[in-house]
């Protein structure tokens, strides 16, 4: 590979990061005036519009029906099922737990890759991600579930959740990359996501919901069209761009900077603050994610990560 690619892939990955830790502010903030799936669907059919109108410009040809349902179901598990829950629990969490919690995804990555393509994985590593675990456990609440009281547990668990659908997302998606044009596998992808928001928003709906939408201020709208852009298309494009032209491993390292981007900006624009405790679970989640990924850097292609 190239000095230019690899910096370009850099460039993204790090793009990437930071599209999703200030996505997760913006739809934090939307949350207060929207329900959970009923923002997924706005966010949705406002990135998918975005992503086929980018396609049809570039001229790029849209894949056949067989070829589709070949990759498109991957976009069930992410978007679809990783942010439906991943909004719910938002809804009754803070987005500073959530950024934080995101950076389990590197952790996930390495046992999903290890269930599904067969990365071997050693003690030590097992042992970090058990750390990283105590680390998540602070985040997340477990530590002081009296006084936070149950709705935060219960975010941050169904966070958890829906970030475990997103880690096996990628898992798959680093196959599918390398031979299709990552803007033409993100609109087939959230295509599916988008029919499954759809499939289960009948769920949530009520009458206070269309009272909702029609008497949403434009802000609002905005913010919540602008989240769908940053979070689905932006931030995932660029990724999947990274994962074109770097490593999974590689590129996955920079996941560890959506965690920054979000909380500093639940800080700046929500006034958002964590518990001593939960600074000190991110402490230890983060430095535990550095040590996994110092110690996948130190093998060799092939060998059992130790």
């Amino acid at each position: 590979m190239d000095n230019q690619g690899r910096d370009l892939g850099v460039v993204s990955a790090i793009g990437a990061a930071a599209c999703w830790g200030s996505a997760t502010v913006m739809s934090k903030g939307a949350l207060d005036a929207l329900p959970p799936i009923t923002l997924l669907v706005i966010q949705l059919l406002t990135s998918c519009a975005f992503l086929w109108l980018v396609t049809l410009v570039r001229g790029l040809s849209i894949p056949p029906v067989q070829v589709a349902l070949k990759f498109g179901p991957t976009g069930l598990l992410e978007p679809g099922l990783a942010y439906s829950i991943g909004l719910i629990g938002m809804s009754m969490t803070s987005a500073s737990s959530a950024s934080l919690l995101q950076a389990t995804e590197a952790v996930m990555i390495v046992g999903f890759a290890a269930l599904i393509l067969g990365e071997r994985i050693g003690g030590r590593t097992m042992g970090v991600m058990a750390v990283a675990l105590v680390g998540v456990a602070m985040v997340a609440g477990l530590d002081g579930a009296m006084e936070l009281g149950p709705n935060p547990l219960v975010g941050n668990l169904l966070i958890l959740l829906g970030i475990g659908c997103a880690a096996l997302y990628v898992v798959l998606s680093s196959r599918l990359v390398v031979d299709t044009d990552p803007l033409v596998l993100l609109a087939v992808q959230q295509s599916f996501g988008f029919v499954f928001a759809l499939l289960i928003w009948p769920l949530e709906i009520s009458a206070d919901t269309w009272d909702i939408l029609g008497n949403l201020p434009a802000p609002l709208w905005s913010l919540a069209m602008l989240s769908g852009l940053v979070q689905y298309a932006f931030a995932f494009w660029l990724y999947l761009i990274a994962l074109k032209t770097l490593p999974a491993s590689f590129a996955g390292q920079f996941l560890n900077l959506t965690p920054l981007f979000g909380v500093g900006g639940a800080f700046a624009f929500l006034g958002e603050q964590l518990a001593r405790s939960q600074w000190l679970g991110a402490a230890v989640l983060l430095g535990a994610i550095f040590l996994l990924h110092r110690m996948r850097d130190s093998t060799a292609p092939g060998e059992p990560v130790n």
